[in-house]
């Protein structure tokens, strides 16, 4: 698995950033107007159990994401965790930390295994335009 790592600061406490992610389209919110992912379903926010449905739209190719959440430690971390989509095995964990300054340190740790083969995306591609 390949294993990505960036780190975030924010001028505000760590429960703050952390409530900020736990409110309900805070993933809409942090999407870009020109990026070409859509939520398509949810359940819940970010804790055990919630999940997403995700569209990702690249020119004629549209794929599904769905993702469950884990590990939900209140105002510290949280992890997403792939249950189908374009790779064989994704997991996104979010850490909240102080940084001794009053502000946080968001660190993603993002571990993922390659993509999913061709077949696989241009078949969920075909189901989901059927549907």
């Amino acid at each position: 698995m390949q294993r990505f790592r960036h780190e975030s600061r924010f001028p505000v406490p760590p429960p703050d950033v952390f409530a900020w992610h736990e409110r309900p389209g805070a993933f809409e919110r942090l999407v870009p107007p020109w990026a070409t992912v859509h939520v398509r379903w949810r359940r819940g926010t970010i804790r055990d159990g919630d999940e997403v449905v995700m569209e990702l739209r690249k020119g004629p190719l549209h794929l599904t994401w769905h993702l469950r959440h884990r590990d939900f430690v209140d105002g510290e971390a949280f992890t997403d965790e792939q249950l189908e989509g374009p790779f064989q095995r994704w997991v996104h964990t979010h850490r909240f930390r102080s940084d001794g300054e009053s502000g946080t340190t968001l660190i993603d740790d993002t571990r993922e295994s390659r993509p999913r083969p061709r077949s696989w995306t241009r078949g969920r591609h075909r189901s989901s335009s059927a549907s």
